[in-house]
């Protein structure tokens, strides 16, 4: 009986080791609390500090300057941001910081913000049907997987429709005179919600979406949500023959601005401490797996997300980037004309990471494990010793 209460309780010990293990183990999302405040906010400018003030390697960040330069990356801005303080500002290719630059894809998270806003509101919920925000239209081939598409499966990649790819599509439904109805006159490949299928024109029908039910163009409801608090005052955004801003493209952005936005998602969507411009819960849901793209790659809602890298990013075409790192509390922006931005990892790896003071005493899944495995073996082989030692007592 008491060999049974022995082995009882180093059962529940042992259980509450690994669930020990499983709550410390990091996971992607933002580090800091929603007690934490900031020394400042970034609304009419970004503070600039050394890297050493913010716990990064001076001379390091000074070696990826000089590797751009050296190897002549199609790189035209590098920004860097640690605990909201500017470290490392570079321009090259005649950009400054007040030139506007052309984000492309960054646009897609733009408008993830927005849905998520429109959301909170009350405009419109996830799983509405996108067919029925346009009743007065009458689309081709449409079928039970047609009407099935929600605004999830947009925000998601995973409409269904039939997009052979973004270099032959782009160049067609772009300038035709009716973007929203060309995507949604596509056939359908897939059932909604199974294969993730990149689409730039199903993010703008999420633009036009926004625009019906808030009576607003999307520029404007971006401008009083976001671009008014957020202090960014230089930018432009395209829109299609019909006035409909562009939901995955079009925008173009000083990188600084670039930042400021970036810098919203590493807050969990709170600006000047009070304001919530993006609902947290959104922030989370938007950086948090929906599909998964590959072995490396998931996606959330129009924001990619690399877990074992440990960061979430907006993409844009030739190499426009906003990469967020929570459990660093960093932000890294890039602008360019590269036609393989992966390099960025490379750099990130060889320069960034490895110039925080703190990278390799950060609480990382690795170091965790380090401490936790061993303590939990140790207790349990102490644990195997009481018993034998009680058991050979009672005999």
């Amino acid at each position: 009986m008491k060999e049974q209460q022995w082995q009882k309780s180093w059962t529940i010990c042992f259980i509450c080791l690994i669930l020990s293990c499983y709550l410390c183990y990091p996971k992607m999302e933002n580090s800091l609390s929603k007690s934490s405040t900031r020394d400042y906010w970034p609304t009419d400018g970004w503070e600039t500090s050394s890297p050493e003030e913010q716990m990064m390697d001076s001379e390091k960040l000074a070696n990826l300057l000089a590797h751009i330069e050296e190897e002549q990356l199609f790189i035209d801005s590098v920004l860097i941001i640690r605990h909201g303080y500017l470290v490392e500002e570079q321009y090259y290719h005649n950009y400054t910081r007040n030139k506007l630059h052309q984000v492309w894809s960054v646009t897609k998270s733009f408008t993830s913000a927005l849905i998520g806003i429109a959301k909170e509101e009350g405009y419109l919920t996830l799983d509405q049907k996108v067919l029925d925000f346009f009743p007065e239209r009458n689309f081709s081939h449409v079928d039970a997987r047609k009407q099935a598409i929600t605004i999830e499966h947009l925000l998601t990649m995973t409409s269904g429709l039939d997009w052979p790819g973004e270099g032959i599509m782009g160049g067609v439904w772009i300038p035709s005179e009716d973007p929203v109805e060309f995507v949604l006159n596509r056939t359908m490949e897939h059932n909604p919600g199974e294969v993730f299928t990149y689409n730039s024109g199903a993010t703008h029908v999420l633009s036009a979406i926004l625009q019906k039910v808030t009576g607003k163009t999307t520029l404007a409801y971006a401008q009083e949500k976001l671009f008014e608090p957020l202090g960014m005052g230089n930018l432009t955004w395209d829109q299609d023959q019909l006035g409909i801003y562009f939901g995955g493209h079009g925008l173009a952005l000083t990188p600084r601005d670039m930042a400021r936005f970036g810098y919203l998602y590493l807050n969990n969507g709170t600006w000047e401490e009070e304001q919530q411009l993006v609902p947290r819960t959104w922030v989370n849901q938007s950086t948090s797996k929906n599909i998964q793209v590959d072995e490396a790659t998931d996606y959330g809602y129009l924001w990619w997300l690399y877990p074992e890298r440990g960061l979430y990013a907006a993409q844009g075409f030739l190499g426009q980037r906003i990469f967020v790192f929570p459990e660093y509390d960093l932000l890294v922006v890039f602008t360019g004309a590269l036609f393989d931005a992966t390099i960025y990892f490379e750099l990130m790896e060889q320069y960034i990471l490895s110039a925080l003071l703190d990278y390799n005493t950060q609480s990382t899944g690795t170091s965790y494990l380090f401490i936790i495995v061993p303590i939990a073996v140790s207790f349990s082989y102490l644990i195997t010793q009481k018993i034998m030692t009680r058991k050979r007592k009672e005999k």
